[in-house]
C-alpha cells in the first residue's frame, strides 16, 4: 500500500512539475501537503517513484547490477553496451555490492533477472551431474 501511495503522489507531483514554470512553489506546496498529512516518511519511496516515472517517460530502462566486488568502468561499459543492444533502449545502471555472491553478476531490469552468479552456475552444474 505504501508503494502504491508513493506512486500516486509521485505521478501527481511529476505531472504538475511538467506543467508549470514555478517548480519551487510546487515542491514547497508538495512538502507542506506531505507534512500536513503525516506522509513525510514516504519521501524516499516518492523519490524512487519519481525516478522510475522520469526514466519510463524518457524510454530509459533502470538496471541494477549486483556483484561481489566493485566493477570497473570497462566492465560496466561492456555490460551497458550489451544490454543497450539487447533491449534497444538506453540504460540507467546502478551497481550494488553483494558480499553474499561468490562471484559473477546478477542483473535486474523491469521484472527480469539475469543470474550470472557463480552460485547459480554451480547449482546448475550440480543439477546436471545429478540427472
Amino acid at each position: 500500500m505504501k508503494k502504491n501511495k508513493a506512486y500516486i503522489l509521485a505521478k501527481a507531483v511529476y505531472s504538475t512539475l511538467n506543467n508549470t514554470d514555478d517548480k519551487e512553489k510546487v515542491v514547497s506546496s508538495f512538502i507542506t501537503y506531505l507534512e500536513k498529512h503525516s506522509l513525510l516518511t514516504l519521501i524516499p519511496n516518492i523519490l524512487e517513484e519519481l525516478e522510475n516515472i522520469h526514466l519510463e517517460e524518457k524510454d530509459i530502462i533502470k538496471t541494477e547490477i549486483l556483484s561481489s566486488e566493485e566493477l570497473n568502468k570497462e566492465e560496466l561499459d561492456n555490460i551497458s553496451r550489451l544490454l543497450k543492444n539487447k533491449l534497444n533502449k538506453d540504460i540507467n545502471i546502478k551497481t550494488k555490492q553483494d558480499k553474499n555472491l561468490l562471484g559473477g553478476l546478477v542483473i535486474k531490469y523491469k521484472d527480469k533477472i539475469i543470474d550470472l552468479s557463480l552460485k547459480k552456475q554451480l547449482k546448475n552444474l550440480n543439477k546436471q551431474l545429478n540427472s
